[in-house]
């Protein structure tokens, strides 16, 4: 299928017919036009009184269903089928622009992603330099006559893909830069949010409120203080933390009394214990420059504990959410705009503790982590999520595994890091398999871009020994693997 790439007010959608050049003279193609249709303003969802669940009123659209194209045969019926379309592979159209991460309401965007709700503003990937993306958030308010702030709402949202049923950890990262101003002191924010599958739906709504929000979920970010300057901005911006703690519940707000330097990016980490039913959140100031997912988290400005984890059901965490209201762009709005939301390096990532893992698999939970079953220390087997039954031999790659490029510099591979709670997991070179002694180590770093571990000097060497280690508090094991790696 094609599109018209003209988005208001009409849509025309178009489907070749296959077989129709050679059966039907100057006719190729089936045609769904669509011209002054309105939602007028969200009216089509209407609000269940006792239950609060929208529904559709699909009698206000347009609808097509069952489109066939036939010969028709000489006593008036249906003859040779050239086409037919029952719209049962449910096509999602989009008709913004390829940089939009989401497309019209409740339509999918670009990499999975999907506005929710009647929402306003601009959700934009921007090459930030070098082909680093990084979301800009837009358009999302202004300042009428000079002197009443108007708001605007915008919300997107993007599955995980896996969930965290299961874990008994979670680990949620997002760095955000926030505007520099809002045009009112209240129900103005800057958020990544985590939900469950309750939330990515967003079929719920009290039946007084105007927004969708009211699913459990956590919000991260910055909101609008007291204060505001000459022509009506308001300059104070607060670092934010927002739970809706069960279906239907107003959020509760939680904010630092920490400096903001509006110029500058901070990232939240957020740590959960499902089992517990709480989390935390660190916020750490980054500074000026655009970080990568591999920075250093920075100074630490503000710490929100033991919050109690809002009720996400059997499924756990399972989407991100981009939030934003009350705030627009003044200088282009790009990434170099002060007024504009920027976002970048969202992860989530879940794991189990080693007492569960020892529990999971039938092992006395005295194990020590150095315990080696079948060729393999347990507590790799921990890291890497290896079965206790599978040996060396077994594993569909190697523990450790090595590569030289074109100059002889090695690059060493060690498998997905499964479970990380608790441990370190560093390479270990030496070019005296003899003395792996501190002294005589070669530091090695890890490349995110191919994920390996690499020399930090890059200084070639005629031969090199590797291993791995992996360091808890207070246990350790490591294990020698691949021991002589000769370089030519």
């Amino acid at each position: 299928m094609s599109y018209d790439p003209s988005y208001c007010p009409t849509l025309v959608v178009t489907n070749s017919i296959p077989l129709a050049a050679s059966a039907i003279r100057n006719v190729d193609s089936v045609v769904l036009f669509s011209d002054g249709q309105s939602n007028y303003n969200g009216g089509h969802e209407t609000i269940e009184s006792s239950t609060g669940v929208k529904s559709k009123d699909l009698g206000r659209f347009p609808l097509f269903d069952n489109v066939r194209v036939c010969l028709v045969d000489a006593d008036g019926s249906d003859g040779t089928e050239l086409y037919a379309c029952n719209f049962e592979y449910g096509y999602r159209l989009s008709v913004r622009n390829a940089a939009s991460l989401a497309g019209p309401s409740d339509r999918e965007g670009a990499d999975r992603w999907i506005r929710r709700g009647n929402t306003y503003g601009t959700i934009e990937a921007i090459d930030a330099g070098g082909g680093d993306n990084v979301v800009v958030l837009n358009d999302l308010g202004y300042i009428k006559d000079g002197s009443s702030g108007i708001t605007r709402t915008g919300y997107a949202l993007q599955p995980f893909g896996e969930t965290t049923k299961g874990c008994d950890v979670v680990d949620i990262a997002a760095d955000i830069r926030p505007p520099a101003c809002f045009v009112r002191n209240s129900g103005c924010f800057a958020f990544v949010e985590v939900g469950g599958d309750a939330y990515a739906q967003g079929v719920y709504r009290p039946a007084s409120k105007s927004s969708w929000r009211y699913e459990p979920r956590i919000g991260i970010g910055f909101s609008a203080g007291a204060g505001y300057n000459d022509v009506k901005q308001y300059t104070n911006v607060v670092l934010t933390v927002q739970t809706v703690a069960t279906k239907g519940q107003d959020a509760a707000t939680m904010t630092s009394d920490c400096a903001i330097d509006t110029s500058h990016w901070y990232r939240f980490r957020v740590k959960a214990s499902p089992s517990d039913g709480k989390f935390t959140v660190r916020a750490y100031d980054q500074g000026t420059s655009k970080p990568t997912a591999n920075s250093a988290d920075g100074v630490l400005v503000a710490t929100f504990e033991n919050l109690t984890l809002p009720e996400f059901g059997d499924e756990g965490m399972t989407t991100f959410g981009l939030a934003g209201a009350g705030f627009c762009g003044f200088s282009g709005g790009g990434i170099d705009d002060p007024c504009v939301a920027l976002i970048d390096n969202l992860s989530a990532s879940g794991s189990i503790t080693f007492a569960a893992f020892l529990d999971e698999y039938g092992l006395p939970p005295d194990t020590a982590p150095e315990t080696v079953t079948n060729g393999i220390p347990v507590l790799a087997r921990y890291v890497f999520d290896i079965d206790p039954d599978i040996g060396p031999g077994d594993l569909a790659e190697p523990l450790i595994d090595v590569t030289l490029d074109a100059d002889g510099t090695p690059s060493v591979k060690l498998p997905e890091q499964k479970n990380a709670e608790g441990v370190t997991v560093t390479v270990l070179a030496t070019e005296d398999i003899s003395d792996w002694s501190q002294a005589n180590l070669i530091e090695m770093i890890y490349d995110p871009s191919d994920g390996t571990w690499k020399p930090a000097d890059g200084i070639f060497r005629p031969a090199m020994f590797f291993k791995w280690r992996i360091e808890t508090a207070p246990a350790e094991t490591s294990a020698l693997i691949n021991a002589l790696i000769p370089i030519k």
